[in-house]
């Protein structure tokens, strides 16, 4: 699955970075942090349109879904009333002599 793909890939982008930053925030530069939290609200963004996406395709599946439920068997009495019903429709009607 692509999108399963894509979201692993950010989500360990996106752990490297905050691991950076707590490892190395007193050498690096003010500007520097911002970016890389700037960095991580805008990957934080895209992992929720990538959820967002996922929800939607497993919802569209599921609206698409046949689902098949459980053979129903006839009885042996329905059975014999759909033979009698034939019978009875075969017989044709005679009139009545006046």
């Amino acid at each position: 699955m692509v999108l399963a793909e894509m979201t692993r890939i950010f989500e360990r982008r996106r752990t490297e970075l905050y691991d950076l930053l707590d490892q190395r925030k007193e050498e690096l530069k003010p500007e520097v942090q911002h970016q890389m939290y700037g960095a991580m609200n805008e990957i934080d963004i895209f992992l929720k349109t990538i959820e967002y996406y996922k929800q939607k395709e497993m919802d569209s599946e599921i609206q698409n879904a046949v689902l098949v439920g459980p053979m129903i068997r006839e009885g042996m009495v329905t059975k014999i009333m759909g033979t009698l019903n034939k019978r009875v429709k075969g017989i044709k009607h005679r009139k009545k002599r006046k």
